[in-house]
């Protein structure tokens, strides 16, 4: 017995079934009167439970009813693309009837509906395949029987009362004493606008001697006699359909939105997408969705786009989350701006694929859509300018430091702007880094110099065209360039270079006159040689003076020490130093 058969004329779509009414291959041809002795014949379903329904399989093995086989089958065992794998056994004795005719042929036709005997939805719709597996361990023999699919046609249209699809397979090499157990692997179509109820049957309908002897044709073919054996299907209404949809809507805010919106032009619309495969409403319960593709959107009178899922799952054991469980929701979301010239109703449609299976697969799709009213408003171009002096306005800079001036430009208006230069009045070169700005969008310019001394303003203006139209604006910004100076004049008890007798006290005094165009602060004067220096105050306006003072007792001989003032201003220290010298006498 050979393993596998294989699968000639086969229907590929169940949906070129429905174009037309398809003829058998096979003839009636007329009854001979001799009857095949020795050969017994048996049909069942493998027993649901014993196999995965998106591949097939099955045994019979010991024949135990619900266990190896089933004689009958239920809806809610199966779901639309599932296979359902039906078993032929072919047993042999060892009598001369068989002895004189090894090795020979079996031809035998099974019939499957194309309606069910209530509301119609559900079909047995393909023999994907037939096959002889030599692990089952009915099977008995030398292992050189083949099983094949001969022809598979359809008495008239799918969904149709009456119809059913007619299946000839061809047993060869079979011989004395085997039994060879073929396997059938026919898969369950259905509409999923449709809600099937009642049964579907699956008939062993005749089997024939075809060949005897190897291969000397048998004419006419002679039967069997074996008579019809059925395996019903029974409450469709149970069986699970794959019930893809698809829901559209859109919003200026989060998801879900509304079918249709009217927004402005340059609007931001976010556009939300829910796949769902829930029941229909019907009665049958939903069935996974498999390979389900990301959404389409055709984009209206704009650029189609797709959008990712999440929600998908894996449920066809691939690895891939790409499925969409029975019951379960997916959704995705895209954001899109529209700047058409003008008013625009703009209706795009959604669509999302799946399959209902894994092998010879029927595509599911669904589709919706969701209507985006833009309104365009009359042209009102604008543009504004905010200029700085190192980020701010009104800074002070000390004298020869570097200043960078920015200038923010935004387009305030509803038209895009093109052509933008920027000038400013006291000659300073602007560098911009585009000369367009779409509705909204913001850039930075920039300058550079160095500071002068005392205060300093310049003017920016700005220009840019739209649609013919110039557009300008201008802004000031300044800064004051700080030149801070202090002088400093240090006395020994009230003159210069004193003759103090040794022994007796010495008072020093520091006066410290703010000599710049600032203010200062954080003044500190230091003595090399005097510990503690009293100051009225720390700051000291333009032009003021102060006096601090030290005491100390005069020694012997020449006494020098520098006095030193430190007044801070923007973090710089300004440092003025006074060198004293005193003569000390040597006597009292």
């Amino acid at each position: 017995m050979r393993r596998t058969g294989q699968k000639r004329n086969s229907i590929l779509s169940i949906f070129a079934i429905a174009l037309s009414t398809l003829t058998f291959l096979v003839g009636n041809v007329p009854m001979a009167n001799a009857q095949l002795k020795g050969v017994t014949l048996d049909f069942a379903a493998a027993e649901p439970t014993s196999y995965n329904h998106l591949v097939g399989g099955g045994r019979w093995n010991s024949g135990i009813l619900n266990t190896d086989i089933a004689r009958s089958l239920a809806g809610s065992q199966f779901k639309c693309g599932d296979i359902v794998s039906y078993l032929s056994k072919f047993e042999m004795d060892a009598s001369n009837s068989i002895t004189s005719i090894e090795p020979f042929t079996i031809s035998s036709e099974f019939n499957f509906d194309l309606d069910t005997t209530g509301q119609s939805g559900a079909i047995l719709g393909d023999v994907l395949a037939v096959s002889i597996d030599p692990s089952d361990s009915a099977q008995r023999g030398n292992g050189n029987s083949v099983a094949t699919l001969i022809s598979e046609t359809a008495s008239g249209p799918i969904f149709t009362k009456g119809s059913v699809l007619s299946a000839v397979v061809e047993v060869s090499n079979l011989e004395q004493n085997e039994v060879v157990v073929v396997r059938m692997d026919v898969k369950i179509f259905c509409d999923p606008k449709l809600n099937p109820t009642g049964n579907l049957q699956a008939l062993f309908k005749d089997a024939k001697l075809t060949f005897k002897n190897g291969s000397t044709p048998v004419s006419p073919a002679e039967p069997l006699n074996q008579g019809a054996k059925t395996v019903p299907m029974k409450e469709l209404g149970a069986l699970a359909i794959p019930q893809l949809s698809l829901v559209k809507t859109v919003t200026t805010g989060s998801c879900p939105g509304v079918k249709s919106l009217t927004v402005l032009q340059n609007t931001e619309v976010r556009y939300c997408y829910s796949v769902l495969n829930t029941t229909n409403g019907g009665g049958n319960p939903a069935a996974p969705i498999y390979n389900v593709s990301d959404i389409s959107d055709d984009g209206g009178i704009f650029a189609e786009f797709s959008v990712a899922l999440t929600g998908l799952s894996d449920q066809d054991g691939d690895g891939q989350l790409d499925d969409l469980a029975a019951g379960a929701t997916a959704t995705g979301e895209a954001v899109k701006t529209y700047n058409p010239t003008i008013d625009t109703t703009l209706l795009n449609t959604a669509t999302v694929r799946g399959f209902d299976s894994i092998i010879n697969p029927l595509e599911l799709n669904a589709t919706d859509s969701a209507t985006l009213i833009i309104e365009v408003p009359d042209a009102a171009p604008s543009i504004s300018i905010n200029k700085l002096t190192n980020g701010s306005d009104g800074p002070f800079i000390l004298v020869g430091e570097p200043v960078v001036w920015s200038y923010q430009l935004t387009n305030t208006g509803n038209r895009t702007l093109s052509n933008i230069s920027v000038i400013d009045n006291q000659g300073v070169t602007v560098v911009c880094p585009e000369t367009t700005l779409a509705v909204g969008q913001s850039i930075t310019c920039d300058a550079n110099g160095l500071a002068i001394t005392g205060p300093y303003s310049n003017t920016a203006t700005v220009s840019a065209v739209s649609e013919a139209t110039i557009v300008t604006a201008s802004d000031s910004s300044s800064y004051f360039g700080a030149a801070p100076s202090i002088t400093l004049l240090k006395k020994t008890n009230g003159v210069d270079s004193a003759e103090v007798p040794v022994g007796d006290s010495v008072t020093w005094t520091y006066l410290v006159t703010n000599t710049g165009n600032v203010a200062i602060d954080s003044v500190v004067v230091t003595d090399n040689l005097v510990s503690e220096i009293t100051c009225p105050k720390n700051t000291l306006a333009i032009a003021e003076t102060m006096t601090c003072s030290a005491t100390g007792v005069a020694d012997k001989g020449y006494y020098e020490n520098i006095g030193t003032a430190r007044p801070v201003l923007l973090t710089r220290v300004i440092t003025k130093i006074l060198e004293q010298r005193e003569l000390i006498s040597k006597e009292p």
